[in-house]
């Protein structure tokens, strides 16, 4: 088995990681095949183990080289119930790629408190050496926010805050749209806080 081009951390690690854990059912399998489509060729290349986890995400990886896990993950942890899988994946996908841990249409209110107010304090803090700076002014700018409003929340403790609560009313308040800002704003690790 070749290793996985997709993970940040040494692929033989995955892949062990991966071997500990229960094989597809064959119902899981069908879904999988259904969602990502495989050729009976691309099938039978991956043989008699068909089933095995470890098989089908390495395969996948060579399939898919740029990582683009969060589909992946979210149809292993959703729709097949598979949260086992997608923890494993998230401890070695790079920052940013597998995606929020809870319901991407969830609204930015029913963040857990806490990740909501880690987010709130790391992006807060203003970094004034960055050119492109990563901190709330870039969410504010990116979420359109007009510029007098983004100088009045410059003036208060924790801007982020006040950010999200200018946000929580609109529609596209959700936690997968603060998670594809962040990761385009350059801030995956803040990313993988949701």
């Amino acid at each position: 088995m070749q290793a996985m081009s997709i993970a940040s951390s040494e692929p033989k690690d995955l892949l062990r990681e991966l071997k500990g854990l229960s094989e597809f059912t064959k119902s899981q399998f069908s879904s999988l095949v259904s969602t990502f489509p495989l050729s009976d060729e691309q099938v039978q290349q991956l043989g008699e183990n068909k089933y095995s986890v470890c098989n089908f995400i390495d395969y996948w990886g060579k399939m898919n080289p740029q990582p683009k896990g969060r589909h992946l993950v979210k149809v292993l942890e959703k729709d097949l119930g598979r949260k086992d899988i997608g923890e494993v994946l998230r401890k070695h996908f790079p920052s940013g790629t597998a995606g929020p841990k809870g319901d991407d249409e969830a609204r930015l209110l029913n963040m857990p408190f806490k990740v909501r107010q880690k987010l709130i304090a790391v992006l807060s803090v203003r970094d004034s050496n960055a050119a492109d700076p990563h901190d709330w002014r870039a969410v504010a700018d990116r979420i359109g926010l007009d510029g007098t409003t983004i100088m009045l929340f410059g003036q208060t403790e924790l801007p982020m805050e006040r950010v999200f609560k200018a946000w929580d009313v609109r529609d596209d308040a959700t936690i997968g749209n603060l998670y594809t800002i962040l990761v385009e704003l350059g801030m995956p690790v803040y990313a993988d806080y949701l």
